[in-house]
């Protein structure tokens, strides 16, 4: 086995793991309930579960998404979650071997932190329309100290690019009353801009307001939604982001986007 497939698969196993602390942190922000103390149970019976039950990944398919006690179906979702952090994970680590910079380390461990944030806020907002500042704020601070350390000379630019998308946002906000964007996702695009930097922010930016519209359209179509209908935003704004900067290891995301313009 070579070094390379050796560290992609650890990074996934470890995503894996992540995936299954991001659906735990995701679920007690709103129940209120204590994210470092306090076991895991089943949402239904309230068994606590066994270490056996926690295994990310490999529980849910032995117990073949059920629980053990009282046999109630466990929602897919949380082995979908660990299976995308996983997936994203791997991805990621595999930017070591690809990034010419001698602190490539130093950007793949950011972006872990990075993937763990998006994670939980792309899960809360999807559930109650919201992107929890708890998360938000100090993933904002890390991402900027970490962007600081590795980009100096680019760091007052990116802060630039992410202060205009927030503009952008808020005049949104403002023009629809709120309805068409949400203040979290304003105060969101600030950390992608810092993050991503111009092009790619554009980049993500596009991402999700076309792949939000289609979704949209499709959800109207199948009469479930109306075009009054709030879609909450920020899953979209985190789809894109992780998209386009885990594609950025990899491609030349600025002729991508020239190739799918022209």
């Amino acid at each position: 086995m070579d070094i390379m497939t050796f560290v992609v698969g650890v990074a996934f196993v470890f995503g894996a793991h992540i995936g299954s602390f991001v659906n735990v942190v995701a679920l007690r922000l709103h129940t209120g309930e204590p994210i470092a103390r306090g076991r895991s149970h089943c949402a239904d019976c309230r068994h606590v579960l066994e270490w056996f039950e926690l295994v990310p990944l490999v529980s849910y398919l032995v117990l073949r998404g059920r629980c053990l006690t009282c046999k109630k179906t466990i929602a897919v979702r949380y082995f979908g979650v660990e299976v995308v952090m996983g997936i994203l994970f791997a991805a990621a680590a595999g930017g070591l071997f690809v990034l010419d910079d001698p602190l490539s380390w130093l950007s793949i461990a950011l972006w872990f932190v990075v993937i763990a944030g998006l994670g939980i806020i792309f899960l809360y907002d999807l559930d109650h329309y919201l992107i929890p500042n708890v998360v938000l704020y100090p993933l904002f601070v890390v991402t900027a100290i970490g962007i600081a350390v590795l980009y100096p000379d680019e760091f007052l630019i990116r802060v630039g690019v992410g202060f205009s998308a927030a503009l952008f946002f808020y005049i949104i906000h403002v023009v629809t009353k709120g309805r068409g964007m949400g203040l979290g996702d304003v105060k969101f695009s600030l950390l992608i801009g810092v993050l991503l930097g111009p092009v790619l922010t554009i980049s993500a930016m596009f991402v999700a307001f076309v792949s939000g519209a289609a979704v949209g359209l499709v959800l109207i179509a199948r009469q479930q939604k109306q075009l009054s209908s709030q879609i909450p935003f920020g899953p979209f704004l985190v789809g894109g982001t992780l998209l386009i900067g885990i594609l950025s290891f990899y491609f030349d995301i600025s002729q991508l986007m020239q190739w799918y313009m022209y």
